[in-house]
């Protein structure tokens, strides 16, 4: 007679812990031996936000046409600086997608323990990019002068941007570089097109609407709005 016995909470938490070290060690080593890569979009978001702050500074914040269009236009660019940055780490995920494939297909590891453990090796390093790019940005431009609104705008960015490194990982079954940078930069155009900047959702083709709401840009951009005006503020600023 067979006896089918489960395994013990803490053998399973264990076993499922060791799945995730093989791609978690892998994933810091790639850190690491592509330490100017990240070191170098690191920098670059201290310095983009420092220099978009200054280009931004101490907008008026009256409700006139000009002040609107230009916070507007700084959260448009701040999003389309932020979602199209991390294509450079696409060569990464593409030379990590055969080890993936050959080691998910022996059984080494679940898809969700290697997703799990991308986040946990990324995701400190994401929010740094985010904080950088939110500290000397926000406070220059002079958007809301409280911390709750200094602490929603970072949140937003880091999300921005954790979504960005997730969108191009995605990208990573594509055969090469050029083809996947190409589609991004396409599907990127496209999102920012029918996010509500360029074109109001009340202007959009009835056969276009399922674009605006596929919109990679469009919740971030009403979250930053939001944060700036409040719901009722920003309905008003479309109007505008």
């Amino acid at each position: 007679m067979l006896v089918i016995t489960s395994l013990p909470t803490s053998m399973f938490l264990n076993l499922q812990s060791r799945s995730q070290n093989g791609p978690r060690e892998r994933f810091s080593k790639n850190i690491f031996r592509t330490k100017e890569l990240f070191a170098t979009r690191v920098a670059q978001a201290l310095l983009v936000g420092s220099i978009l702050g200054t280009v931004y500074m101490n907008v008026s914040d009256d409700q006139t046409t000009a002040s609107l269009q230009t916070r507007l236009g700084f959260f448009a660019f701040s999003l389309s600086f932020l979602l199209s940055s991390t294509t450079e780490g696409l060569p990464i995920f593409l030379q990590e997608r055969n080890i993936f494939l050959r080691e998910t297909s022996r059984g080494a590891y679940r898809v969700s323990s290697y997703v799990v453990a991308n986040t946990i090796v990324f995701l400190p390093f994401l929010l740094l990019i985010g904080l950088l790019y939110s500290a000397p940005a926000y406070w220059l431009v002079g958007l809301r002068r409280d911390m709750d609104g200094f602490l929603y705008f970072s949140l937003v960015v880091c999300m921005v941007v954790m979504m960005s490194n997730s969108f191009t990982a995605c990208f990573s079954l594509v055969p090469n570089f050029i083809m996947g940078s190409s589609v991004i930069a396409g599907l990127m155009g496209s999102f920012f097109l029918f996010s509500g900047y360029f074109i109001a959702q009340d202007s959009i083709p009835s056969y276009w609407i399922f674009m605006h709401y596929l919109s990679l840009f469009k919740y971030p951009f009403e979250s930053l709005m939001i944060n700036e005006y409040g719901g009722k503020g920003a309905a008003s600023v479309w109007t505008a």
